[in-house]
């Protein structure tokens, strides 16, 4: 984009024409751009900066100010004040108003807006009328690296820029310029200089072959050039396009980065369903077989001591049975049929999750596909929202979160600083709290309010509590549950660590069908 220069010196002469005795009223700013709304003649109008790399430029709009914007601390002792002049000094990317203002005293005194279209260092300077700096929409303290932009330091202008028209340089032009000396020949510079003097009388609206839009104060060799009629309504439209271009461009990288963060995601997690898939369960169902059919074979017998026995799966084979000291055949069944059923349960969930990871994967494909082609920005704000952020584990939304069979909702801490917060921060006093009793664990809340809970709901928020605890396989674990209000921290304690009473208390074995229904064995197994 050629806001350059030339360009700028174009707008100047409308200034020069439009704007002086104009006054500016206040100044707000948000999102890397800064407005000035002022009134000229009775009528008022929006002066934008962009400040934003790629954006930074200065014409009226007549957009509205947004009303999410927010005022400039430091306008409010500069304005109002009256435009008395404006200057751009010769080819460079810096204008400077010259305002009257009133003191305290209602006196009027000179000062001066200063604003610098320079890329990345694009500033709103305001000074005195000695020249000294009294605030700025960038500071920069002295002693950093560049010039030094700090109230009650003297202002120190950008580097001055050759004068092309006194070096006759091709080096020294802005880079469309010199790319119109190339096809205009010599006699460029002198119809040049004289319309830096005249103020560039006209711009062009351009229109490149292969797409694309500019606005320029000369027409461009091989673009499709018109007169604009209102220079800084043709700029107003030509940057919003490009703020559309450049919102839909980073919409389209957020999406993609989404969708692609979320199949990695996915692409984990069916690696790991085909890993439980592939697990041999079978092995220990076989193994909890044989301890019961060869039980007898260790009677009398002092461990350890192992038995040699015929494989049932695969004749033939044989495998052997260690018997350590202080356990029997009977318990070591017990603990292969459980390790059997722990198997064939994340088997169960693997198969039914696989395929819903795979339907997941193809349609996150469809929509990365979809995404490269033409599309509006509110089709790519549609998609963003109805796709899950993926969140670092620090960002990640807090507690994990299910609902009972009465429809409360179930919240468990997932570590100590959550707990305190669940516990202290997230409920109200007739909520109910429950926590496995005498072990460390995840406090749990029921959120009923005032409301009386079924069974159902209680022994829900009691397995949670028994299945985030160190005692998730044991049996009959003891769960105490009590009223929010009845609990409180333990005095200069650890967080999370609590003093409670008037609890109740149940007795809970974790329910495998109930933790299933919750989702929590899911969670646990996989982490959705």
């Amino acid at each position: 984009m050629p806001y350059d220069a030339l360009l700028l010196r174009a707008l100047q002469t409308i200034w020069d024409r439009e704007l002086i005795g104009a006054q500016l009223e206040r100044a707000t700013a948000e999102s890397g751009t800064v407005w000035f709304v002022g009134r000229q003649s009775g009528r008022r109008f929006t002066l934008l900066t962009g400040l934003a790399p790629g954006l930074a430029r200065l014409h009226r709009t007549s957009r509205a100010v947004p009303k999410g914007s927010t005022a400039i601390p430091w306008a409010t002792r500069l304005l109002p004040a009256v435009i008395v002049g404006v200057a751009v000094p010769r080819f460079e990317r810096v204008v400077m108003f010259s305002l009257a203002t009133r003191n305290e005293w209602d006196q009027w005194i000179p000062a001066q807006l200063v604003v610098e279209l320079a890329g990345h260092l694009t500033n709103v300077i305001w000074l005195d009328g000695a020249g000294v700096v009294q605030d700025a929409v960038r500071r920069v303290p002295p002693g950093s690296r560049g010039r030094a932009v700090w109230p009650g330091q003297p202002y120190t202008p950008p580097p001055r820029v050759p004068d092309p028209c006194a070096t006759r340089l091709a080096s020294d032009l802005p880079p469309w310029a010199r790319l119109e000396l190339e096809e205009a020949g010599p006699g460029f510079w002198e119809r040049m200089c004289q319309d830096w003097e005249a103020g560039f009388p006209a711009a062009y609206w351009l229109e490149a072959p292969g797409g694309g839009t500019d606005i320029w104060v000369y027409p461009r060799s091989g673009w499709h050039a018109r007169p604009v009629d209102s220079l800084e309504e043709a700029l107003d439209t030509l940057y919003q396009l490009r703020e559309q271009s450049q919102a839909l461009q980073q919409l389209r990288r957020d999406l993609a980065s989404r969708l692609n963060r979320r199949r990695e995601q996915l692409l984990t997690k069916t690696a790991l369903y085909q890993e439980v898939l592939a697990e041999d369960g079978g092995k220990w169902r076989e193994l909890g077989d044989l301890w019961l059919a060869y039980q007898f074979q260790f009677r009398g017998l002092h461990p350890p001591v192992e038995v040699a026995v015929d494989s049932l799966r695969q004749p033939g084979m044989s495998l052997t049975l260690r018997l350590e000291a202080e356990t029997t055949p009977q318990a070591e069944a017990a603990a292969a049929y459980k390790l059997f059923k722990k198997i064939k349960s994340r088997q169960d969930a693997a198969a039914r999750l696989l395929p819903l990871a795979r339907q997941e994967i193809a349609r996150l494909d469809e929509v990365l596909a979809q995404s490269e082609t033409a599309h509006d920005l509110q089709w790519f704000r549609t998609r963003l929202a109805a796709e899950p952020a993926q969140l670092t584990q620090e960002g990640r939304r807090a507690f994990h979160r299910f609902t009972s069979s009465g429809g409360f909702a179930l919240w468990v801490g997932r570590n100590r600083e959550e707990n305190d917060l669940l516990t202290f921060k997230k409920t109200r006093p007739d909520d109910i709290w429950l926590h496995a009793k005498s072990v460390s664990g995840s406090h749990v809340v029921l959120f009923c309010g005032r409301r009386q809970p079924a069974l159902d709901d209680l022994l829900d928020a009691a397995n949670l509590a028994v299945f985030y605890s160190p005692a998730s396989q044991s049996s009959q674990v003891p769960v105490d549950y009590t009223r929010r209000k009845f609990v409180r921290k333990r005095p200069h304690a650890q967080p999370g660590q609590v003093l409670y009473q008037r609890e109740k208390t149940l007795y809970i074995t974790p329910d495998p069908a109930r933790l299933k229904r919750l989702g929590a064995v899911s969670e646990k197994l996989l982490d959705p």
